[in-house]
């Protein structure tokens, strides 16, 4: 035995004797005398997730309990404190064989005093994982006796040979409410994913349910997707979640969730995604800021229920702003980061170039709904201020029981193959005339079948609509920088405050370039 495989050993046999202690099952696993039949797997006992979604629906019949924030000894770091707490990787806990994927814990502190629970499925039994500070380095500036205090994790990350089959990198973490993030192969950290969102935008304040406890399983088998269970609490729901996991070129999320509404829900979002869009070559103006440009994402993309393709650049209006696209059972959606050069940014701290996009691909029926873009306004970058989600037409009434499930796909771009010309770039700018000069770029499609297909835009049609204002004196022609087209209008807004904008390209009827839509605000 190795001497890293003793130490976790050690640490996990303290874990597991804890876990088996009376007061600690008091604590993780509710009073079996009140809830028979319907338990959390307790240790060392088999794991079944239909054990995990009668304790849901269990939960869901009972009046909401918020959960007990952790000890105030760690709430009172300071950041700089908070900032020192490494996990001590010699203790990462293996999930995969030869150490392919491993977990580190996230210790409590500050804000993040929403105590969640780590179990590991072992030979297809409960281990649970105890908080312990021994699998923490505290750091020199740590308060006398943290060591002592006891606590709750903040989350987990893991981590797997994804550059390099030396190296293990940092690819997943799930940290507040039920709030997590990944990346693919190349790239850092961006855009986040949750469970679910309620109440988007109500004046009564957002809902944010919680992942109170997790099941991390170990995989028998090399090179299979790594399986992780959830529990989501709050006022308004619960639910399962189950994420099977597998990291690499794109890393690929299947979701599943099993939810039982503890009132009747309306304003909800399905696989819900948040991001920050501050500026770009759109309201440049509005910053005094040497770069080209800052967010995480900069377009919303929906393959709709008809087989369209839709391209919204974002905005970061001056004030909310809601847009809803009305679909029947869509194909897929997501958040996407089509700027990927240097320039687009020009910082080389921050790697915007390399954040990554996030593809949701729904699995069956979604039935009637509409993909929801909120956008709120910011001045700065460390604000999150765009969400997009799935809204069912239907609600979620309280009672019942709902299943969905998606493939979650962290990777460079929405993934087109059906050699439309999709859109790379919009810029929007002052003419001295008054007005405004629109410029849209179109890529070149990606070969088909090995050919590059010549582009005549000699016989390209541009329809240009906008519910308000006047466009004038639209011009197609060759980008020979991007090898594709370039499409310029003027936009006189006359007194309108905003417009709606939707364009595409056709040839000979047909449409040959996604749909362009874009709701103009006067800043």
């Amino acid at each position: 035995m190795s001497q890293k495989i003793r130490n976790i050993a050690v640490v996990l046999a303290v874990a597991l004797a804890t876990a088996l202690s009376i007061p600690f099952a008091q604590r993780v696993f509710a009073d079996s005398a009140d809830i028979v039949g319907t338990p959390l797997p307790r240790p060392m006992a088999p794991f079944t997730h239909e054990s995990l979604v009668q304790h849901a629906k269990y939960l869901a019949e009972r009046a909401y309990e918020p959960v007990t924030p952790t000890s105030e000894r760690w709430a009172a770091l300071s950041f700089d404190q908070h900032r020192a707490i490494r996990f001590k990787s010699d203790l990462s806990l293996p999930l995969s064989p030869n150490d392919g994927v491993t977990a580190q814990l996230l210790p409590p502190g500050r804000a993040l005093n929403n105590p969640v629970r780590i179990n590991l499925i072992e030979d297809g039994k409960v281990v649970p994982v105890p908080f312990d500070p021994a699998f923490f380095s505290l750091g020199d500036a740590a308060p006398d006796n943290l060591a002592e205090v006891g606590g709750d994790y903040s989350g987990f990350r893991l981590h797997s040979t994804l550059n390099s089959p030396d190296t293990l990198d940092e690819f997943l973490v799930f940290q507040g409410a039920s709030y997590f993030r990944a990346i693919a192969k190349g790239h850092v950290y961006g855009l986040s994913a949750r469970g679910l969102a309620i109440d988007i935008g109500e004046e009564s304040g957002e809902e944010f349910p919680v992942f109170t406890d997790f099941w991390l399983q170990r995989n028998a088998e090399v090179g299979q997707p790594v399986t992780l269970y959830a529990l989501m609490d709050s006022p308004g729901i619960t639910g399962i979640y189950t994420f099977k996991v597998m990291p690499g070129m794109t890393t690929d999320m299947d979701v599943s969730a099993v939810l039982f509404p503890r009132r009747d829900l309306s304003n909800f979002g399905l696989a819900p995604l948040t991001s920050m869009f501050l500026f770009d070559e759109t309201n440049r103006h509005r910053f005094n800021d040497f770069r080209s440009g800052a967010h995480d994402s900069d377009g919303l993309a929906i393959n709709n229920g008809a087989g369209e393709w839709l391209w919204r650049p974002l905005a970061n209006p001056l004030g909310v702003q809601e847009s809803a696209f009305v679909d029947r059972n869509p194909r897929a959606f997501g958040l996407i980061q089509r700027s990927r050069d240097f320039e687009d940014f020009g910082d080389l701290s921050l790697d915007y170039n390399d954040r990554p996009s996030a593809w949701v691909t729904p699995h069956g029926d979604w039935g009637k709904g509409s993909v929801t873009l909120v956008e709120l306004p910011t001045e700065t970058e460390t604000f999150d201020n765009i969400v997009a989600y799935w809204r069912p037409a239907a609600p979620f009434l309280k009672g019942e029981r709902y299943e969905f499930s998606y493939t979650l796909s962290w990777r460079d771009r929405a993934p087109i193959t059906n050699g439309l010309l999709k859109v790379i770039n919009t810029r929007i700018g002052a003419r001295p005339e008054g007005g405004k000069l629109i410029a849209i770029d179109f890529a070149r499609p990606a070969p088909v079948e090995g050919s590059v297909k010549d582009l005549n835009i000699d016989t390209f049609v541009p329809q240009v609509f906008t519910s308000k204002g006047i466009v004038q004196f639209p011009v197609l022609e060759s980008n020979p920088h991007t090898g594709g087209v370039r499409l310029t209008f003027q936009f006189d807004p006359q007194e309108e405050s905003s417009s709606e904008f939707r364009i595409v390209l056709r040839e000979d009827g047909k449409q040959v370039s996604e749909k362009w839509l874009y709701r103009w605000t006067r800043q």
